[in-house]
């Protein structure tokens, strides 16, 4: 039984459970009719036809989706972004009743680091952290400039840095007359002035709406304004809204989604702020890491005194694996595609995204098909690869990314594995690159491509290995 499997079963154990106890032990309900309990989480929008959030999917038709306070429609949503959903769950069947969106920040970048689609930059003082898995909507990370604008969903840190899990690139940035905003907690409150982060909010102006509580230290807000075009210029607010973060309510089942602070051991941890207790919760991965500081990670469980207990624990290792070209194979029993000749593992909460029909925003993977052209991103393990993407592409580029091993090979010719898939190379035919784009010979790549470091290498698929390979770059030693 697949660990998806378990973790669905566990889900309607722990559903069953709250709702005997809400039915003081089953003995006040309705013999004939279902199981029904709340359940409230943030987590990240895996796909559509009804929104899949965490691998649940919530039926959507009276829901309420809201969008920095406003209404909108479900196609204001994006697949990678990060909201926030209260509904109700009978079953096995999800119906949220609101989905509220807001993006961590909408800015301007100050400063980009990004080499080979990796990287972090700096917008209204934070700090964004870019990887395989950030999904860039319609501006690659290497094409991202100082100066333009971008919105950001992503899940933060206690020290500011953010998880981008999807960026979008906006249009020209004005200073002093593009309305921008940001999300955080209130530091150093004054009369007129507080700060997030090291980002200085002119608030004297604003409209305060204490919509969840009162503007305190603490307090987590959304800030809406202008900034000049001076490097430490303060953020002008014309809005201020408080933000509720505090912890659900003791009832229902509850999932969150972030970076693990506050290690201190299984049983005690915070994600985005809420203390939460795993210590005989199951796993519901194939990792082979443990849970630990900084670790993202998401959990599902009840509330009790203010702490989520969970009963199933996500952990998810960061991104080490890319890989395009077409599917040779579907195992529709496990959710697996062949690629290569690499056995590719799909999950419940692995996201979707159609670029071959943008209008198609209901791709899964019983949509996909063999011969379709796809990218996935993901890691790799002990078995092969976890896809946390899958992107349907119009593109016949065959590409794999991931840890190198087994190099050999002398003079001019090389074998090597990347991402477990067998590619040839040979000097005379193959480009072979350091991670600036800069020229190697094929013995100065042997060097320096080290077991476990990163390469990418592209060329025709030749009975599920690349040979010979166009291009071999090492992506990071």
């Amino acid at each position: 039984m697949t660990t998806d499997r378990r973790f669905v079963r566990s889900l309607r154990r722990g559903i069953a459970l709250l709702t005997c106890v809400a039915l003081a032990a089953c003995g006040g309900g309705d013999d004939g009719g279902g199981q029904i309990a709340g359940i409230e989480g943030t987590g990240i929008v895996s796909g559509f036809g009804s929104v899949w959030i965490n691998g649940i999917e919530f039926e959507t038709d009276d829901a309420e989706i809201v969008f920095n306070g406003e209404p909108v429609g479900e196609d204001a949503l994006r697949v990678g972004d990060i909201v926030t959903v209260r509904g109700t769950i009978e079953d096995d069947r999800a119906e949220a009743d609101r989905i509220v969106f807001d993006r961590v920040l909408d800015g301007p970048i100050s400063r980009i680091e990004v080499r080979n689609g990796v990287g972090r930059l700096v917008a209204l003082g934070e700090t964004v952290h870019i990887d395989t898995d950030t999904r860039l909507i319609n501006t690659p990370a290497d094409e991202l400039a100082a100066g333009d604008l971008i919105a950001v969903s992503g899940v933060a840190a206690d020290d500011g840095d953010l998880r981008a899990t999807s960026i979008e690139q906006g249009p020209t940035y004005r200073p002093d007359s593009t309305r921008i905003d940001i999300e955080g907690r209130v530091r150093d409150l004054a009369a007129d002035r507080f700060y997030i982060g090291p980002l200085e909010i002119d608030y004297g102006g604003a409209t305060v709406d204490p919509a969840a509580g009162e503007l305190k230290d603490g307090a987590f807000v959304q800030v809406f304004g202008t900034q000049g075009a001076a490097a430490d210029a303060p953020l002008v607010a014309d809005s201020v809204i408080v933000r509720s973060r505090g912890p659900a309510s003791d009832s229902g089942h509850v999932f969150r989604t972030g970076r693990i602070e506050n290690f201190d051991g299984p049983g005690d941890f915070t994600i985005a702020g809420q203390r939460i207790d795993a210590e005989d919760a199951s796993r519901n991965d194939d990792a082979s890491i443990d849970p630990a500081e900084g670790v993202f990670a998401w959990v599902y469980g009840t509330m009790r005194d203010n702490v989520l207990v969970a009963d199933t624990l996500t952990v998810r290792p960061a991104p080490n694996v890319v890989i395009e070209a077409r599917i040779r194979d579907i195992d529709e029993a496990n959710d697996a595609l062949t690629l290569l000749s690499v056995d590719v593992r799909t999950r419940s909460d692995t996201l979707y995204v159609d670029e071959r029909d943008a209008a198609d925003r209901r791709l899964r993977f019983d949509g996909l098909a063999r011969g379709n052209s796809v990218r996935i991103s993901g890691y790799a393990t002990d078995t092969g690869v976890t896809a946390t993407r899958v992107t349907r592409v119009d593109s016949a580029t065959t590409r794999t990314r991931g840890p190198v091993a087994r190099v050999s090979g002398s003079g001019d010719a090389l074998s090597l594995e990347v991402a477990g898939i067998p590619v040839i190379a040979r000097d005379d035919v193959t480009e072979f690159e350091d991670a600036d784009g800069e020229r190697l010979d094929a013995a100065a790549f042997r060097t320096r491509a080290e077991d476990g470091a990163i390469v990418e290498a592209t060329g025709p698929d030749n009975d599920g290995r690349i040979d010979t390979a166009r291009t071999l770059r090492l992506i990071e030693r």
